[in-house]
C-alpha cells in the first residue's frame, strides 16, 4: 500500500513538472548576424542592376538616393526623378535590355563605399535591332538610415561591333574645316531626321548650328511679331530641333569630345558631349551621338 502511494506521488510530481515546462516561454532563436558591409554593397549593386535592366522605378527609388547622378555615354543625369524619366524614355526605343556584370569589386570606407565591375549590355529595339555594348560600370554608395544608397553610377560602355576607318589620334587636323550635315539616322529604328546643320572646326575650337528643315515658318516674315506674342505651340514649332553651341574640342582615339562654352540652353554649358566612332576622310565626316531620342549616326560633307 505504501509503495502504491509513493508511486502515485512520484507520478503527480512528474506531471506537474511537465505542465510547468510547457507553460514556460521558449527562447526565440537569435536572428542571424547581418552580412558584412562589403557584402551589403555588392548586394545593392546586384539589385540595382536587375532593377535597371527591368525598368522597375519602385526598386530604383528604394536603392538610389534622391540626388543620384548617372553618367552614361558622355551624358550626365542629376536627380532621381530625372534618371527615372530618362530610363523610361530609353525603354520606349529599347523595350528589352540585358545587363551582365562580372565579378564586383567593392571597398567600404566609413559611411561611403565604391564598387566596380566589368559590364556587358544588350539593348533590343522593338524591330529586333540589337545594340551590344561592353565596358565597365562604377558605383559610389552612401550608408543612410535605410541602408546603402547609390549616389553615383558611371556606365563606361562602347559598342562591341567593329567600326571601319577609325580615326587615329595623329589624323586630328583632318577634321578641321567647314562641314554641312548630309544625313542623321536613328540607329534604333532606321528613321532619318530632317535637319540642316553647319559645323565649323579649327585646331581647338568648334561652332555648331542645327535646325529642322520641315518646321513651319512665321506667317509674315517681313513683319515678325515679338517672341512674347507667340503662343506656346507656335514657339515650340519655331525652335523645334534648334540647337547651337560653341567651345573647344579634342580628339581621343575615335572620339570627338565637345566642351561647350556657349550653348542655346544654359544648363548645357560646361557639360561635355562625346561623339563616338568618328570616321573622317577628305570629303566626309561621320560619328554616332546619343540623345534622349536614341543613338544617331550623322554624316557630314566637307565644304570646299
Amino acid at each position: 500500500m505504501k509503495d502504491r502511494l509513493a508511486m502515485m506521488l512520484c507520478l503527480l510530481i512528474c506531471l506537474a513538472g511537465i505542465a510547468v515546462a510547457q507553460r514556460a516561454p521558449r527562447k526565440k532563436p537569435a536572428p542571424p548576424p547581418p552580412p558584412p558591409p562589403v557584402q551589403q554593397v555588392k548586394q545593392a549593386v546586384d539589385q540595382l542592376t536587375q532593377a535597371w535592366a527591368a525598368n522597375k522605378p519602385d526598386d530604383l527609388r528604394r536603392l538610389c538616393a534622391e540626388d543620384v547622378v548617372v553618367i552614361e555615354s558622355g551624358r550626365r543625369f542629376c536627380g532621381l526623378q530625372t534618371v527615372l524619366e530618362y530610363l523610361q524614355f530609353s525603354f520606349k526605343n529599347f523595350p528589352e535590355m540585358h545587363i551582365q556584370l562580372g565579378s564586383v569589386e567593392a571597398r567600404v570606407v566609413g559611411s561611403m563605399a565604391w564598387a566596380y565591375a566589368d559590364s556587358r549590355m544588350t539593348q533590343i529595339a522593338s524591330r529586333g535591332l540589337k545594340l551590344n555594348l561592353a565596358g565597365s560600370a562604377s558605383y559610389v554608395l552612401e550608408r543612410q538610415r535605410t541602408g546603402w544608397k547609390i549616389v553615383l553610377m558611371d556606365f563606361d560602355l562602347k559598342p562591341t561591333e567593329p567600326v571601319a576607318e577609325k580615326t587615329p589620334p595623329a589624323s586630328a587636323p583632318a577634321v578641321e574645316g567647314a562641314w554641312t550635315l548630309e544625313s542623321s539616322t536613328n540607329l534604333n529604328n532606321g528613321q532619318g531626321q530632317r535637319l540642316t546643320a553647319l559645323l565649323l572646326l579649327t585646331k581647338t575650337y568648334y561652332s555648331l548650328f542645327t535646325t529642322a528643315t520641315d518646321r513651319h515658318q512665321p506667317k509674315d516674315k517681313n513683319k515678325p511679331k515679338p517672341i512674347a506674342d507667340y503662343s506656346r505651340k507656335e514657339l515650340q514649332e519655331l525652335i523645334r530641333d534648334l540647337d547651337a553651341g560653341a567651345g573647344v574640342y579634342r580628339l581621343e582615339g575615335n572620339k570627338l569630345i565637345l566642351a561647350p562654352a556657349l550653348a542655346l540652353l544654359p544648363n548645357e554649358v560646361s557639360q561635355e558631349v562625346t561623339l563616338e566612332n568618328v570616321t573622317v576622310t577628305r570629303r566626309q565626316l561621320s560619328y554616332e551621338i546619343v540623345t534622349p531620342e536614341g543613338r544617331f549616326r550623322r554624316v557630314w560633307q566637307r565644304v570646299e
